[in-house]
């Protein structure tokens, strides 16, 4: 089948066992996340399908940048379908294309949708002194701008289909994913202005899905059209992300501490690339903030010095009036 099951980060550590990379995407008895892909349409080969691998590498050899994986599968109707998967040497972000060669007489326009699926479990360290980091599907579109679509809000749809979607599903701009604590999973169908469809609901199995509907051009017989969307699975890099697609790097979400947090990370990446180092950097913006508080804090240490002084004084004469309060005051 052609699903990504399996996407391990090997610069970011799993928090239960630090000698094991972070799986940013995985399938097993307990977690389910996965990238799925396919053609829509009565005999088109989708996600379920079986998929022959071609021949081919399956390791970026050195001196390479780029590997590509692909597999083959044949529709009811004759047509031939080539699924590549690209991957590139230091990149979070996958080419997925699909090539269609249409084997009837007649000419063809089909529909691809690719989507991300995954249970509704929070991942990471959470703590209990700050709000839960947000899971789930995310949209962003210029119609809705950024907007997080909660699991419960998909549970509501389910049971109710005259429900209204939280967002706008037909579009010719934006991007969806899905968010966990530091890290996203995205499906990018670019910055030109095209015709899509997003979509977001509940599956069987306590499982979700959140993806895009993209059409090809039309395809003549005996030609062979593309389809082509990118992935990209990785950290909540805000610099790096904020230059794949537009708002994307909202994914950092620094919830009600944003007005705070905000210029403290743009500060603290900031004085990495003086040092390069996070360790010192931390360092620095530590004494730069408190350097900075320094009057308000010795004013406040002032304050308390003089109700030192005073505290004494004014228990004295609650002491000496107790009885009395008008003379008290």
């Amino acid at each position: 089948m052609g699903v990504i099951t399996r996407v391990a980060l090997e610069e970011h550590r799993d928090s239960d066992d630090l000698s094991k990379p972070y799986l940013a995407m995985l399938r097993n008895g307990e977690r389910t996340h996965v990238a799925q892909s396919g053609l829509l349409g009565e005999g088109l080969p989708n996600h379920r399908s079986a998929w022959e691998v071609l021949p081919g590498p399956r390791e970026l050899a050195p001196g390479t940048d780029t590997l590509d994986v692909r597999l083959r599968a044949t529709a009811a109707n004759g047509d031939t379908v080539v699924q590549t998967l690209t991957f590139r040497r230091g990149s979070y972000v996958i080419d997925v294309s699909y090539d269609i060669t249409n084997n009837t007489a007649a000419p063809q326009a089909p529909y691809a949708y690719f989507q991300l699926a995954r249970d509704a479990k929070a991942v990471g360290l959470q703590s209990s002194f700050a709000p839960v980091a947000y899971t789930g599907p995310v949209i962003y579109n210029e119609t809705d701008k950024y907007k997080k679509v909660e699991f419960g809000e998909l549970d509501k749809l389910a049971g109710d289909a005259s429900r209204k979607p939280p967002f706008t599903g037909k579009q010719d701009n934006g991007w969806i994913g899905m968010v966990e604590h530091y890290f996203v999973s995205a499906w990018l169908p670019g910055e030109k202005k095209s015709p899509r469809e997003f979509y977001a609901r509940k599956l069987d199995g306590g499982l979700y899905a959140a993806g895009v509907i993209t059409q090809a051009a039309t395809i003549e017989p005996g030609q062979t059209g593309r389809v082509t969307m990118q992935l990209y699975v990785g950290p909540q890099d805000q610099d790096a992300i904020a230059k794949l697609a537009k708002g994307l790097d909202l994914t950092v979400d620094y919830g009600i501490f944003t007005v705070l947090a905000a210029p403290l990370f743009w500060l603290l990446q900031w004085l990495y690339g003086i040092i390069g180092n996070w360790g010192w950097a931390i360092v620095a913006m530590t004494i730069i903030v408190k350097s900075v508080f320094y009057p308000l804090n010795h004013a406040s240490a002032r304050s308390m010095a003089k109700m030192k002084v005073i505290g004494p004084k004014l228990k004295a004469l609650q002491e000496q009036y107790a009885n009395d309060k008008q003379q008290l005051q």
